[in-house]
């Protein structure tokens, strides 16, 4: 498992970015300051503001160049399994019903129709949540 060592000081970013990187399959930790990262062997570092997709860009570009690549997980969560390297959503119990995951920007849509496949009531979901200010999230 690669090990990504994150420095920053807002609590809900350091959330987001702990989120993102784990469910990639990366091991996360945290360091207290820039120099303190980069004594612990830190390679790369991004100065804020930056996008989630420019971040989990340059951290998967700095995996590939120390050579530590590892094929992203397939997570599978209850019914429903999630295919990071093919960005597949499917349902154990239907693997006819695919989603095919697609960027940010069309984010929304693609969450909609993933409740239309997934939940049992996709006006009042149960399952995909979305989390104000953080994105979405799943509870089994």
């Amino acid at each position: 498992m690669i090990h990504v060592l994150v420095v920053e000081d807002e609590p809900t970013l350091l959330q987001v970015l702990r989120l993102n990187l784990s469910s990639r399959g990366y091991r996360v930790s945290v360091a207290a300051t820039q120099s303190a990262a980069l004594d612990l062997g830190a390679v790369e570092y991004i100065v804020k503001p930056f996008a989630m997709t420019e971040f989990m860009a340059r951290v998967n570009a700095a995996a590939r160049h120390s050579n530590l690549t590892e094929p992203e997980p397939v997570v599978t969560i209850g019914r429903v399994s999630v295919d990071l390297s093919h960005r597949l959503v499917t349902r154990c119990d239907d693997p006819d019903q695919i989603v095919r995951l697609a960027p940010s920007s069309y984010l929304r849509i693609y969450m909609q129709q993933l409740r239309r496949k997934l939940e049992p009531d996709p006006a009042n979901p149960r399952h995909l949540l979305t989390e104000p200010g953080l994105g979405y999230r799943y509870r089994s």
